[in-house]
């Protein structure tokens, strides 16, 4: 929104998976997400979805099944979008060292204000481990949600990423990650209008380039605390709409 803002984010998740036999399970988690802003620009959302996949193992590297995703968006100050994802995915281990992922398919998404919209969305990455201390991964995406700076909004956002993490000693570890992401603006009817005007104008782009490099500590297996720090550039077709910023911070997870 290119002003100094808050954001808060809250998840929940609830869900489980089910072996259905030595090669078929099935997973579900259903799944709310809350964004709110404060002191400056962003307008709140809240997503609700129930995610179900089945999965089949073709051999011991190789799995592959579908993906049904179904969920309500409510963007503040706008009309609700419900939504349904339509996905097959594919996991492949050719080696110890080696893992690769691949989904994708189409969601198509209803507006309360009326009109629709088709877009493709994927996922896909390859992770490498040559040693026990070193990891490499890449990741690409397309993803559809609402947009942040103007609720009436939805962005497709596309995107590449590499990371490298490295262990130091023991539990210390280093990592250097770089992301690009290409942002395009959609009208809450679903299509694209002319761009220009604000950064909020529908039919405007942003291409956005990041790199983090992080030092973090893990004192268990379940915890760990880091110190990062992150330069971001973003490049926008609209007036008001370019800005960089540089970012230090500290950051703590907890996983069960």
């Amino acid at each position: 929104t290119n002003t100094r803002t808050t954001q808060t984010s809250s998840v929940t998740t609830f869900g489980g998976n089910y072996e259905i036999d030595d090669k078929l399970s099935f997973s579900s988690h259903l799944q709310e997400l809350i964004t709110s802003f404060s002191g400056g620009g962003g307008q709140g959302d809240t997503i609700s979805s129930l995610n179900s996949s089945l999965s089949y193992r073709l051999s011991e590297k190789i799995s592959l099944g579908p993906s049904l995703n179904v969920g309500l968006e409510k963007p503040q100050n706008a009309g609700e979008q419900t939504f349904e994802q339509a996905l097959l995915g594919l996991n492949y281990q050719p080696t110890q060292k080696i893992s690769l992922f691949a989904q994708g398919g189409a969601e198509f998404r209803q507006y309360n204000q009326g009109g629709d919209a088709t877009n493709p969305v994927f996922s896909a990455g390859v992770g490498y481990t040559p040693f026990d201390s070193t990891t490499l991964s890449l990741n690409a995406y397309q993803s559809v949600h609402s947009s942040s700076a103007n609720s009436t909004q939805t962005v497709v956002n596309t995107g590449v990423g590499v990371s490298a993490t490295q262990r130091i000693v023991q539990r210390f570890y280093l990592n250097l990650s770089f992301n690009y992401a290409h942002n395009d603006s959609q009208s809450g009817t679903g299509g694209a209008a002319p761009s220009g005007g604000t950064s909020t104008t529908a039919g405007s782009s942003q291409d956005t380039l990041a790199y983090r490099p992080s030092l973090s500590f893990a004192p268990s297996t379940w915890t760990s605390v880091a110190i990062y720090y992150q330069y971001l550039d973003n490049e926008s077709n609209s007036s008001g709409g370019t800005y960089h910023d540089n970012q230090m911070g500290v950051a703590v997870s907890a996983q069960f």
